[in-house]
């Protein structure tokens, strides 16, 4: 029993210690400007007139075409996402991981 916790002790030191590591990638820079840019209040207005257009299009639209309408769909999937990481940025600081 004793070996088998000192293994977790070690094994959890190790593992905590890893956590600090890897700053500064060279990935990250490229990456954070992305989600800013996806986070940020002209990326929710967009999303937002998008849901809007893409709402009422579904609605009024009458006879849509197949290919069409999933496209509204994929347009109406891609501007939730958008908007709700830029309203969950709003609410606690943070944004949602993409």
């Amino acid at each position: 029993m004793k070996k088998f916790l000192i293994l977790f002790l070690c094994l959890g030191v190790g593992i905590a210690l890893a956590s600090q590591t890897g700053a500064n990638l060279p990935w990250e820079s490229p990456l954070d400007s992305v989600v800013d840019s996806i986070t940020g209040p002209v990326a929710f207005g967009i999303s937002l007139l998008a849901i809007v257009g893409v709402g009422a299009g579904l609605i009024f639209g009458g006879e849509i075409s197949g290919f069409i309408k999933t496209v509204a769909y994929v347009v109406l999937a891609i501007a939730v996402v958008v908007g709700g990481a830029s309203i969950m940025k709003m609410f606690s600081g943070a944004g949602m991981m993409i």
